[in-house]
């Protein structure tokens, strides 16, 4: 008897956000560690959505908010596209290699 595909499980990493004024988190999220951050869960969260056929990629959780930041199915290819610049633009080609692979499967 085949055995079904067991199905990994991704840690989703959990972050704070603490700031004292709208200036403040505007700094935190345009800031290049954040972007880069971001960027990075992004990729990693879509890839195991496409691993794992599910219709939502989940990112990361922002603890004290109690929130699960995710991205749908269909914004899969922007979202991807928009890392691919990221990266082509740091001229890390292998991380390129990977999500023009993963444009390819969708």
């Amino acid at each position: 008897m085949k055995q079904p595909k067991k199905l990994s499980l991704r840690k989703l990493p959990r972050i704070l956000i603490h700031y004292d004024s709208d200036y403040a988190l505007n700094e935190l999220f345009n800031s290049n560690k954040t972007q880069s951050f971001i960027k990075k869960e992004t990729l990693a969260a879509i890839k195991f959505a496409i691993e794992n056929n599910e219709a939502e990629a989940k990112l990361f959780n922002i603890s004290n908010l109690k929130h699960t930041v995710k991205i749908a199915k269909k914004n899969y290819k922007p979202a991807l596209n928009k890392i691919l610049a990221y990266f082509q633009n740091l001229e890390k080609y292998e991380e390129c290699s990977e999500i023009k692979s993963m444009l390819n499967k969708l």
